[in-house]
């Protein structure tokens, strides 16, 4: 098939990409040769302390065992991401504490072992006593911004302060003299409190959300509203790259119509190949469906569309990006069958079709990413409470490995999360 002309593709005003496309190129995904895929839980059998386990190495076999990030015990929700510089960032919520705590990896991974930072408390946002989720994301800027999603709802927000600009004096030797001068000059300096305060993100009543990042690095919010009778599915997204007030945000913005139907799932927000973020979900026929931002970066969506049908009723959805940047779907239906479905052209919506890849574990969270050579790696909640996964055969293969890893067989029924390590020690544990 002769390949059609592509369109050019026009930004919303201050969104940007990353890095500038030449004519006749296409952009690569940025995989990282020295990363290495984390699992991060709770592990209720041995007295709930934060575990982590890991490939031993970049695109190596798991590690035994699962080791302690801190020995005091935590409840549920957690969640987990990566600093500016790459290295792994935990938020849970300390048992019997009123209190977020955020623990991030030591050092930049030169050295011999895998370390921790002492646990810096979040506390909790004003009135609230019980959360339901907690996602972590960094900014634009690069600074880490959590969320909390108290139980009534209500979506918390805060962020790392900014750098402070402080005016130096300094003594400098002109071009062309001899004698030097004195002359006061803005500097950048670390903030004075590292964190900010909570803020609320109001103006809807949310019952699930997942956060993602523009093209330009903004972030997105999807939420699942709380009516159980009509699911309706909001978005809200800064409007700047230094967004720290809530004013700043875009505000709830309801995405579902008639026929994407209301939102049967968690939704699934990811950026495409052209630098769209698309969102997915199980709505209408218990089926996938999907909403693109038309242009890249913008405010605007498309008309609902459905990346072909599973034709069964699905119970749960991942996504993700393969190793040429192209989406890829896992759903699982009521029966535990696991189908995928890989995205051949972002612009012109074409999709290979789903397929069946093979048998689930067990129902709960699911998540996706790849391990450094860009494989993808399915990960799902078993019946046991145990955590189990299954690659793919090799990078942007439409197969998938027959037999799953167990990583841990029971224990995790306050959950898990999944994180890829961009500063992975010298050693690990076996």
């Amino acid at each position: 098939m002769t390949e059609a002309a592509r369109t050019e593709v026009e930004l919303e005003d201050g969104a940007f990409l990353p890095n500038p496309i030449a004519e006749g190129e296409s952009r690569e995904v940025p995989f990282f040769e020295n990363s290495r895929l984390m699992v991060i839980g709770i592990e209720t059998e041995a007295g709930s302390p934060l575990v982590w386990k890991a490939q031993v190495a970049p695109n190596g076999p798991w590690s035994e065992k699962w080791v302690t990030v801190t020995p005091d015990a935590y409840g549920a929700p957690l969640a987990s991401g990566t600093t500016a510089d790459g290295r792994v960032a935990i938020v849970a919520v300390r048992s019997g504490q009123a209190s977020i705590d955020y623990i991030d990896e030591a050092g930049d991974g030169a050295g011999p072992v895998q370390s921790w930072n002492a646990a810096v408390s979040l506390g909790l946002p004003p009135g609230v006593t019980r959360l339901h989720q907690l996602r972590l994301i960094a900014d634009a800027e690069g600074r880490v911004s959590v969320f909390a999603l108290a139980t009534g709802g209500d979506l918390w927000w805060i962020r790392q302060n900014p750098d402070r600009i402080v005016e130096e004096t300094i003594r400098i030797v002109p071009p062309g003299a001899s004698e030097p001068i004195t002359i006061t000059v803005p500097m950048a300096q670390p903030p004075e409190q590292v964190w900010g305060a909570w803020q609320q993100l109001g103006g809807q009543s949310i019952a699930l959300m997942e956060v993602a990042a523009n093209v330009d690095g903004r972030i997105l919010i999807a939420g699942v509203g709380s009516d159980p009778n009509d699911r309706h599915l909001y978005v809200n997204q800064q409007t700047v790259a230094q967004t720290l007030t809530p004013q700043q945000w875009t505000g709830w913005t309801q995405i579902d119509t008639g026929a994407s139907g209301p939102a049967d799932s968690l939704p699934c927000p990811v950026l495409d190949k052209e630098g769209a973020l698309n969102i997915f979900m199980i709505g209408d026929a218990s089926d996938v469906v999907q909403i693109r931002q038309s242009p890249p970066g913008s405010l605007t969506w498309s008309r609902w569309i459905r990346p072909g049908m599973v034709g069964t009723k699905l119970v749960n959805l991942a996504a993700g990006f393969d190793a040429d940047g192209q989406i890829m779907l896992v759903a699982q239906d009521e029966n535990r069958g696991l189908h995928a479905n890989q995205q051949i052209d972002a612009l012109f919506q074409q999709w290979r079709g789903w397929q069946k890849v093979g048998i689930s574990p067990g129902f709960g969270y699911a998540a996706m990413n790849y391990s450094s050579d860009g494989r993808l790696f399915y990960f799902q909640q078993t019946g046991t409470h145990g955590v189990a996964c299954l690659p793919e055969a090799g990078p942007e293969s439409t197969s998938w490995e027959a037999g799953w890893t167990t990583l841990a067989d029971s224990g995790f029924q306050l959950g898990y999360t999944v994180v890829r390590d961009l500063t992975p020690p010298e050693q690990t544990p076996d």
